[in-house]
C-alpha cells in the first residue's frame, strides 16, 4: 500500500448503525454481559407485565379467572415481540438522522496516512492520529473507526480492498 490512501464515499444509514453498535459494544468493554442480562431482565419484566395485562383484560371480558387463564400468553408474547422490534430503534433513528445530516450528506473524502486520518466534505474537516484512535475494525458494511467516542464509518462500498485498508490502518497505529 502506498503512504497515503484517500477514499470518497456517501454515509449510508445502514453502515452508520452498525458502526454505532459495535462502538458500543467496545465501550461497554467487560460491561456487555451485564447489559446483556439487564436488556433480558426488562425483556422479562415485559412478558410479565404483558400476562398480568392480558389476564386482567380477559377477566374483565369472561368474567370468570379459570377462562382469563387460557389468555395469560398472548400478553407476554404481545410484549416481548414489541419490545425486540422497538429495541433497536433508537440506532435505527440515530443513524438515519445522522446520514440525513449537513455533516453526512454529499461526498466524503477519508485520507489517511501513517500520521493519522482526516475526515472532509463541504461543510466540515475532522483530523485526528493515529494515538487517538481506541478501535479500528471491518464491520459487514463498513470500515468503523472508533475515536473518543466518536464514530466514523467508511461503506465497504466505497473500499476496493477492505481487507488490506483495515490491516494498513491497523499497522499504521499500531506503530503510534
Amino acid at each position: 500500500m502506498t503512504n497515503t490512501i484517500e477514499v470518497e464515499y456517501n454515509a449510508s444509514a445502514p453502515a452508520i448503525a452498525e458502526g454505532i453498535r459495535v462502538a458500543g459494544a467496545w465501550m461497554l468493554g467487560k460491561a456487555q454481559p451485564l447489559h446483556t442480562i439487564a436488556t433480558l431482565l426488562v425483556t422479562v419484566l415485559i412478558g410479565i407485565g404483558g400476562a398480568g395485562v392480558a389476564f386482567a383484560l380477559a377477566l374483565a371480558a369472561t368474567g370468570t379467572p379459570e377462562a382469563a387463564t387460557w389468555y395469560i400468553w398472548i400478553g407476554p408474547i404481545v410484549a416481548i415481540v414489541f419490545f425486540i422490534s422497538v429495541q433497536n430503534w433508537p440506532i435505527r433513528r440515530l443513524s438515519h438522522y445522522a446520514a440525513q445530516s449537513t455533516y453526512c450528506t454529499g461526498t466524503q473524502t477519508a485520507t489517511f496516512d501513517p500520521t493519522g486520518m482526516n475526515i472532509r466534505n463541504q461543510h466540515s474537516h475532522w483530523q485526528t492520529d493515529w494515538a487517538a484512535v481506541e478501535q479500528i475494525r471491518l464491520g459487514k458494511k463498513g470500515l468503523i473507526i472508533s475515536v473518543a467516542g466518536l464514530v466514523f464509518v467508511v461503506p465497504r462500498a466505497a473500499l476496493t480492498d477492505a481487507e488490506a485498508l483495515e490491516k494498513q490502518l491497523q499497522s499504521w497505529k499500531n506503530t503510534q
